[in-house]
Formats: structure tokens, sequence, C-alpha cells
């Protein structure tokens, strides 16, 4: 049984076509530069719903989504025959809770920091600096996720130094 069976063994329950609709957030995967739209998508998505929930609440939706992410990316892989395609872009939405964690107790919900959470999670996630890059290299849905999930956290831990030094 592989590592991606145990860690998700429900992900094969899922479908592939349906997989791929889900990973591609229903065609914002086909349009040009799809991390892109799909980042956008979460930051409209977290500033909408999920802005003003606590540091425990919002971990924990990322961690709930993030899993998921995994397993439905997981399925989406097998039924494409591509590993990390460009067209995936649930791993972006599904990260960018993170790039929000509020350390410093502020809540980032305004305009200003939201644009900046997404513009250094663009960034990270493009240039994978930090060993982001070898993260990507997992298999399956966790390598699709986990290297998002790591760019998000160093948007965060940028985000609350930038309000621990402005504030």
């Amino acid at each position: 049984m592989s590592f991606e069976k145990k860690l998700y063994p429900w992900s094969g329950l899922v479908g592939g076509k349906f997989a791929v609709e889900c990973a591609t957030l229903w065609g914002l995967g086909s349009l040009k530069a799809p991390g892109t739209w799909g980042s956008a998508f979460g930051v409209l998505f977290y500033g909408a719903v999920f802005h003003g929930l606590s540091f425990a609440y919002l971990a924990l939706f990322g961690l709930v989504l993030s899993y998921l992410a995994m397993g439905i990316c997981d399925a989406a892989e097998k039924e494409l025959k591509k590993k990390d395609p460009g067209e995936i872009n649930l791993d972006e939405f599904a990260a960018i809770p993170f790039c929000f964690l509020p350390f410093c107790g502020y809540n980032f919900s305004s305009p200003a920091w939201l644009f900046a959470g997404f513009a250094f999670f663009r960034l990270f996630d493009i240039f994978k600096p930090f060993g982001i890059s070898k993260i990507q290299k997992l298999d399956g849905g966790a390598g699709c996720v986990l290297d998002d999930t790591a760019a998000a956290l160093s948007t965060c831990a940028v985000l609350n130094i930038l309000y621990c030094l402005m504030y």
C-alpha cells in the first residue's frame, strides 16, 4: 500500500473526473497563470468568509482544507497522469488561510494586508525559497499541496514580522 493510500484512503472514492474539476477549481485551472487565479480566489474566499477567525479556528480550517486538497489533488494527478500539473490550483487555494494566521493577534483582513499576503505568497510559490522546492518533490497530493503550504507559512512569517515592526 502506497504512502498516499495510507494518508488519505478515501481519495480513490472521489472519482477521477470529479477530482480534476475540484482540483482545477472548476475551470480556473485552464486560464493563463492558473496558480495566480487559484491564489486570488483563495484570498477572496478567505477575505469574505474566514478573515475574523481566531488563530486556532483558522489553523484548524487550513489543516482540514489542506488534507482534503491532498486527497483530491492526488486523485486528479492520477487522472491527468501528471505530477503537480499547472492546471491544478486547488493547492494554492487551500494554502491561503495559512498566509493569514494571526500570530501577533492581528487579523489580516484589510485590503492592503490581503494584497500583501497574495503578493508574498505568489513570490514564495513561484521562486520556492527556503527549501520549498524540496517539498514539492514528495509524491502525490502531499507534494502538490505541502509546497504551497510552506509558501503560505513563509508568507505568514513575513506578514506577522511586518505587522510587529509597523505597530
